[in-house]
């Protein structure tokens, strides 16, 4: 009796064990499908594509007649690859002026966002 009740114990990990790993694959491979995004910011604005098929996803425009209403707008680099955890490919720096006022916000790899003087 008392060895049937450890086949049994050992039957229910091991199907919590397989349905695990078949959730986490999926979510696995879901990262790997929607993986890399890539932002680009020049123009005044900013496009959020996927890598692979640049299929879009939204298109932001920041000039004088939006909401923003921004008189310059410059990036560098100009495209910016972010993955699906938040870390990006490289650091960039991102200048913003309006009615002569203009500041600097730089963006490191790891995701910190920091104003410049």
């Amino acid at each position: 009796m008392q060895s049937r009740g450890r086949e049994l114990a050992w039957d229910v990990v091991r199907r919590l064990f397989t349905i695990a790993i078949v959730v986490l694959s999926g979510i696995a491979l879901l990262g790997i499908v929607l993986a890399p995004w890539i932002v680009d910011n020049s123009l005044n604005g900013s496009l959020t594509r996927l890598r692979a098929p640049a299929v879009p996803f939204r298109d932001r425009y920041f000039g004088t007649d939006a909401d923003y209403g921004l008189d310059s707008l410059a990036a560098s680099p100009a495209t910016l690859v972010l993955y699906p955890s938040g870390v990006a490919a490289g650091p960039i720096t991102v200048g913003l002026g309006l009615n002569g006022y203009s500041r600097q916000v730089k963006m490191t790899r790891g995701g910190q966002i920091r104003i410049l003087p």
